[in-house]
């Protein structure tokens, strides 16, 4: 395993390191999340892990440092008493379904005292000859089970069986997220041979930086780094399918929405009256329109925000989930980005999160000097007049032609315009962002034709900063 080939430019930068086979990428992948240390009882699983292993200490890598423990019940005490002394998770490997019948019993110790443990065991070979890793012992027929993981399915808080090369990165986080979330546990992994003795010339990974992981709260650390992602940003989205499964939460964001003019959208699996749908915020019912021009998402109580394999937020785009369960740990994968976790009842997320964005409200000054940089719309779209939605009576200065046409103000929704001033559009118009971003409230703006109600702009959609008084 050589060095990397390319430095990342930033900690949500890729890298690619070369590799032998897939259990010398779960090895560098555990040294990049942290993991300091190996516990081990191995058995003939073991052959790609042991093989990374040498190259680590060919190569001088420190860690994780296999630390060999000649019964499988210790392997996992030994873990459990490290995770209690540091408070960081910690990962045991034993052999196939015996030597985790062995380790159960530490197991069920480490479930009754909450201890985060990545409890980790070979899978039987299950090929006969067709495969690099298949079955060549006795053993190997005798060992399989039907469901490995059953016995101790009770005592974990999740478990699966990496089942291919592509989504071990994922795989891994989601066991690491699971087990480090409250309440605390073990997790069980199953690592087929056949797969660990793939062969592989490359491995790329997404470096981990500082780790958050989900608190019962709202916990304070999140809100407040969630308030700051959603006051930087240009372009926030709501996502949301479950929140109004308590009533009350659907009326904090709606708070939360007008005080900061933050757009929703509901998901595909949409099962409530979550938003007000004739609410001037309500974007409808198909987010993947707006997941690749949004800067910041906060996903709400929503379980499938969008579909992947059709659309993926930007690689700069930070990712907020909400929920009771944000990791929906009850799914067996599920690994959408998560860099701010808020495990919370969403009616007490949404408050706080309120009240931290009104801490940065009243911190702001007013009367500052509008910036001169101007949000540009594709000249395609003008299309006729602005349409904007009622906003508490607030209105917009808009430029068209580098000159200011004065204040322009809209009544209720779906009314086009009001007959006060109107807004003659041309290729160069412009709409001026006064203060930056999200300041103190914001319209979404839709361009459509006079005769055309509620036409949303196709990607990208603007969100334009406004202020509620003028200079």
């Amino acid at each position: 395993m050589a060095d990397a080939k390319s430095s990342p430019q930033g900690a949500s930068s890729p890298i690619t390191i070369s590799i032998d086979n897939v259990g010398q990428a779960y090895l560098e992948l555990l040294k990049d999340r942290g993991i300091k240390y190996f516990f081990g009882n191995a058995g003939t699983d073991f052959a790609p892990l042991v093989d990374g292993f040498a190259r680590f200490a060919a190569e001088k890598k420190d860690f994780p440092q296999p630390v060999l423990v000649p019964h499988e019940f210790t392997a996992v005490s030994m873990a459990h008493g490290f995770a209690m002394v540091t408070g960081e998770p910690q990962v045991v490997m034993v052999h196939v379904n015996v030597g985790t019948s062995n380790g159960l019993t530490g197991v069920m110790n480490a479930s009754r005292a909450g201890i985060p443990l990545i409890f980790t065991a070979g899978r039987t070979p299950i090929t006969e000859g067709e495969m690099k890793g298949g079955r060549n012992l006795h053993i190997h027929w005798a060992q399989e089970s039907f469901d490995q993981a059953s016995m101790l399915r009770e005592y974990v808080k999740w478990d699966y069986e990496l089942r291919n090369f592509t989504q071990l990165e994922k795989v891994v986080d989601r066991a690491l997220n699971i087990a480090m979330s409250e309440p605390k546990g073990p997790v069980y992994l199953s690592l087929p041979r056949e797969v660990l003795a793939e062969e592989h010339r490359e491995f790329t990974y997404t470096p981990s930086g500082p780790r958050l992981y989900a608190k019962p709260g709202p916990d304070a650390e999140a809100i407040r780094q969630a308030a700051e992602l959603l006051r930087d940003a240009e372009n926030p989205l709501v996502i949301t399918s479950m929140v109004g499964k308590n009533p009350a939460a659907v009326g904090e964001l709606v708070k939360l929405c007008e005080s900061f003019a933050i757009p929703v959208v509901m998901a595909i699996s949409n099962l409530y009256l979550n938003f007000p749908s004739d609410h001037p915020l309500h974007l409808g019912f198909d987010p993947m329109r707006f997941v690749e021009t949004a800067d910041v998402i906060l996903v709400i109580e929503c379980d499938v925000p969008w579909f992947p394999i059709k659309v993926k937020p930007k690689p700069e785009a930070k990712v907020i989930q909400m929920g009771i369960d944000p990791y929906f740990s009850r799914y067996p994968m599920r690994t959408f980005p998560v860099d701010v976790p808020i495990a919370s009842d969403p009616e007490a997320g949404l408050r706080s999160l309120r009240e931290a964005l009104s801490f940065y409200k009243a911190k702001k000054q007013p009367g500052k000097p509008w910036p001169k940089n101007k949000a540009k719309l594709d000249p395609s779209i003008w299309n006729g007049c602005l349409i904007a939605w009622e906003k508490s009576g607030m209105g917009i200065r808009c430029s068209s032609m580098n000159t200011t046409c004065g204040l322009i103000k809209f009544p209720s929704r779906n009314r086009g315009p009001s007959t006060d001033r109107q807004c003659p559009v041309d290729s160069a118009g412009a709409l001026e962002r006064p203060w930056g971003l999200n300041w103190p409230g914001q319209i979404v703006f839709r361009w459509s034709a006079w005769e055309t109600e509620r036409t949303i702009l196709p990607p990208p959609l603007p969100v334009i900063s406004l202020p509620k008084t003028f200079p």
